[in-house]
């Protein structure tokens, strides 16, 4: 998978649940002709001390430079984060919200010489592969254009269907078996998964529903999700979908499910 950011607009979001402390690479490409020491180029989205942060070198040898978030990643729960850049601005967003932005002005081409990672960095010649994502992850895109906080809004509460405008990979991790990590962009940006495995973090039997949960969240009791459909969406036939006191306006549909509702 090769995907040059350049000097262009270009945006990427990940659905992401980090498990504890550790520099975690969530995607990111590097020029792997470099043989040398671990000062690479190239450019990485990552936690690194509970942050989200935009990293990136224009040079071999140079220097990193990056931009912050301002709020902190909890452990063992799920956010949407997203990094888009629009006339030299880069801006950061964690579950659809503003937390933070700097200047993004270079250009990093790197041609045919690194691929596009996942949940790992390539640290030159001398230092291989570091920065291992520790978690799960879900729903990456990657875009070659801006998304507007309002995109991001928009596409917080619905799937992609591979037809958005600008969309260049889109790996859902839904196919739960197998080697292969299927892009659904349509332009076939295929990965193959290579030390990870597929899980859920939480897979009931019992979902909780809350109005004051999310759907980013994993329906466990201290993450419940928002939406009665998430989690019947969730369960499986046998499991239990617990809805807390509340109102909650929507259409459900039980897709043939055997499951119970309370």
């Amino acid at each position: 998978m090769y995907f040059d950011v350049g000097t262009s607009d270009f945006a990427i979001s990940a659905l992401i649940y980090v498990t504890g402390p550790q520099n975690h690479s969530i995607i990111s490409r590097a020029d792997e002709t470099w043989s040398s020491n671990g000062l690479v180029k190239g450019y990485k989205l990552s936690i690194y001390q509970n942050q989200l942060h935009f990293g990136y070198r224009t040079d071999n040898n140079g220097s990193w430079s990056v931009v912050n978030s301002d709020i902190d990643i909890e452990y063992n729960h799920w956010y949407n984060v997203v990094a888009t850049r629009s006339n030299n601005t880069l801006e950061l967003f964690v579950d659809g919200e503003s937390v933070g932005q700097g200047t993004f002005s270079e250009d990093i081409t790197l041609s045919g010489s690194g691929s596009l990672y996942l949940g790992r960095w390539w640290n030159g010649g001398g230092g291989g592969y570091t920065s291992h994502f520790q978690g799960s992850m879900d729903n990456v895109s990657f875009w070659d254009q801006a998304l507007t906080q309002e995109n991001i809004q928009t596409y917080l509460d619905s799937n992609l269907t591979g037809t958005e405008d600008g969309l260049s990979g889109c790996w859902k991790f839904n196919t739960n078996e197998g080697s292969v990590l299927y892009d659904h962009s349509g332009n076939a940006n295929h990965g193959w998964i290579n030390g990870a495995s597929w899980s859920r973090p939480y897979n009931g039997p019992v979902w909780y529903v809350s109005t004051e949960g999310s759907d980013d969240n994993d329906g466990s009791n201290g993450y419940p999700f928002a939406t009665i459909q998430k989690g019947i969406d969730a369960a499986s036939d046998g499991d239990t979908v617990l809805v807390s006191s509340g109102v909650y306006y929507e259409r459900i549909n039980f897709n043939g499910k055997n499951i119970a509702l309370v």
